[in-house]
């Protein structure tokens, strides 16, 4: 046996807004530079992860994505400054709430 868990952070109302799979987005961003190539890795539609980033920001109030339209390069996406704090932030909080979660569970299942 081990501990479940899901880790996210919500709004006022109790609605998710960011968690495991928006994060996990955005590291793909930065390691592909673009929305759509994140997307696909992630086997997500482009719109539907364009969403997810989109209500992010809107629900956080902060941008986390830069988009770069075209041109003779070709378009991109860059992971904003806001958007590497709060990767950091919530690496931090997931760490520190699976170490605990984890901690907890052995103490009340240590016999069995």
């Amino acid at each position: 046996m081990k501990a479940g868990y899901s880790i996210w952070i919500s709004n006022e109302k109790g609605h998710r807004i960011f968690g495991l799979g928006p994060y996990q987005l955005l590291k793909c961003i930065e390691e592909q530079g673009s929305l759509n190539k994140a997307a696909k890795d992630m086997g997500i539609s482009y719109t539907k992860a364009f969403n997810i980033l989109k209500r992010a920001e809107e629900e956080l109030n902060m941008t986390l994505i830069e988009r770069v339209v075209g041109g003779v390069h070709g378009g991109g996406s860059k992971v904003t400054s806001d958007g590497e704090k709060l990767l950091e932030k919530f690496e931090s909080y997931r760490t520190q709430c699976v170490d605990s979660i984890e901690k907890i569970y052995k103490e009340v299942f240590s016999d069995l």
